[in-house]
């Protein structure tokens, strides 16, 4: 790791992120390894490639992470200033929603940086997309802000089950969704045990894809 500088107040921050995980199991969730993990809780602040990687972990901006200023949010890159390795994703401004339907706004709102090899999994950057949750129908799993990006190429659902993003009776949803193969008929499931599951027959909703990923703002 060639680290750009040493600041105290950012070793501070990692370790606050990295919480009661490992050094080990850190490293491995931001895509480092345990001695860059160990120099930045001394201090040292890494490459672009790291701090886009506990970015994206901690779902707070490169800023905050650099300067302790301006932590909402995930971050946001031009193509311009894009790291080797990484490829963009587009982030909608309509929410995703964790209640009873917003609808669906499919402006860009600004684009996401991910790892290339992370994105092949999954078809490449322009298969999927990402959106804001608002609403607390799927807390704990999901809270009111998350950012989750949606694999366009998994529109089925599958036998298991899963989370997805779906439009039903004009409104996007993020919901749980089991389908019975025998009538016909989904069942859309809230994980916060406050909301009443619904039922809906399949060709009536448009299932947009399976949720693979969140970021959240530590708070």
């Amino acid at each position: 790791m060639n680290a750009i500088r040493a600041d105290v107040e950012f070793g501070r921050r990692v370790r606050k992120i990295r919480g009661n995980r490992t050094q080990k199991e850190f490293a491995k969730a931001v895509g480092t390894s345990q001695g860059n993990v160990s120099k930045m809780e001394r201090g040292m602040v890494p490459e672009v490639d790291i701090l886009l990687g506990i970015s994206r972990y901690a779902g707070a901006t490169v800023e905050y992470l650099v300067t302790g200023e301006a932590g909402g949010g995930v971050v946001g890159h031009h193509e311009k200033n894009l790291p080797d390795a990484f490829s963009l994703i587009e982030k909608v401004k309509g929410a995703g929603s964790a209640g009873r339907g917003l609808a669906p706004d499919d402006t860009v709102d600004i684009r996401l940086a991910f790892r290339d090899d992370w994105l092949s999994r999954f078809g490449g950057p322009d298969r999927l997309v990402a959106l804001m949750i608002e609403g607390d129908s799927m807390e704990p799993t999901l809270s009111d802000g998350d950012v989750v990006v949606i694999n366009k190429n998994s529109n089925r659902i599958r036998p298991g089950g899963g989370i997805y993003s779906l439009v039903w009776n004009g409104k996007r949803m993020i919901k749980r969704l089991q389908l019975n193969p025998r009538t016909g008929k989904v069942l859309i499931k809230s994980d916060n045990p406050r909301y009443d599951a619904l039922e809906a027959v399949q060709k009536d909703l448009r299932v947009e894809g399976q949720l693979i990923w969140y970021g959240r703002e530590l708070k």
